[in-house]
């Protein structure tokens, strides 16, 4: 009867002992889960940010575009208007040089 208290007593120390391991074992996964819950957090609260900046830049370039599409149509149409005004210009002094030319040969 000795025997079987003594291995039974083996038997609750052996029992007492994994126990205490499996507590240690869980602690040491809540403190893990600590630090990533903390860790998911943080990165929750980044991602908001880096969205709202993200938006941000979307409307920024959006408006920029829109303002370089209307200078290129404005630097087009003073081109044309300045290519046109140049080409009137020749054509009127060609013109007069030929009537200047063609007067002074009716003269002569």
């Amino acid at each position: 009867m000795a025997l079987k208290g003594a291995a039974l007593q083996n038997y609750n120390t052996e029992l007492i002992h994994r126990i205490e391991e499996l507590r240690e074992k869980r602690d040491e996964i809540k403190k893990i889960l600590q630090v990533e819950e903390e860790e998911k957090n943080n990165i929750q609260k980044d991602l908001v940010i880096l969205t709202k900046r993200l938006a941000e830049i979307d409307d920024s370039l959006l408006r920029k575009y829109a303002y370089t599409n209307e200078y290129d149509k404005t630097i087009h149409e003073v081109e044309a208007a300045y290519s046109k005004a140049w080409c009137i210009e020749i054509f009127v002094a060609f013109n007069r040089n030929n009537n200047n030319n063609h007067h002074h040969h009716n003269i002569e």
